[in-house]
């Protein structure tokens, strides 16, 4: 991995692509024994996650303390468990987070108010129905937070105005 990340030649890369390939399929079930999630390995190392909130609430004390997981995709089935996310031991050393499923005005206010979402770069939460409501509460939440993705969120002219309020 780290050497796919530098300057190679393309056979040695299509060399080193082949190799990893083999390592993983041969030993992906042992060094990284979450089934039921997606990941991306970045070094070696698991990098990002993707699955439910029930699946991080069943590995996460394990997957987090082995590897240097900073971004995380979640699916949410309510709004509330935007607060059960929240209350993860783990959680305050996400930097990028996604947010899928339930979320709306009152789940995403639960995140951007939270002091535990202080240290999120990275927040996407596309398509999940926010309004001018939900944006209002992004003043003065996320200090850290340099990539805000609000994709198909209806908020108009309200929500924009909320939004550049935001620091």
């Amino acid at each position: 991995d780290i050497a796919l990340a530098g300057p190679l030649s393309i056979r040695k890369r299509e060399q080193l692509a082949a190799h990893r390939r083999e390592l993983i399929e041969a030993h992906a079930a042992t060094w990284w024994p979450y089934t039921a999630m997606h990941w991306r390995v970045s070094r070696g190392f698991l990098e990002a996650v993707t699955g439910s909130l029930e699946q991080l609430q069943q590995v996460g004390g394990e997957l987090f303390a082995r590897e240097p997981i900073t971004d995380v995709t979640v699916h949410l089935d309510d709004p509330e468990d935007v607060g059960t996310l929240l209350k993860a031991p783990w959680f305050p050393r996400i930097r990028h987070l996604v947010l899928r499923g339930e979320v709306y005005d009152d789940g995403f206010a639960t995140l951007v108010k939270s002091k535990r979402a202080a240290n999120l770069r990275g927040l996407n939460v596309s398509a999940r129905e926010l309004t001018a409501d939900g944006l209002g509460a992004l003043t003065p939440g996320l200090p850290a937070c340099t990539h805000l993705v609000l994709t198909g969120n209806g908020f108009g002219d309200e929500g924009a105005g909320a939004l550049a309020r935001w620091k």
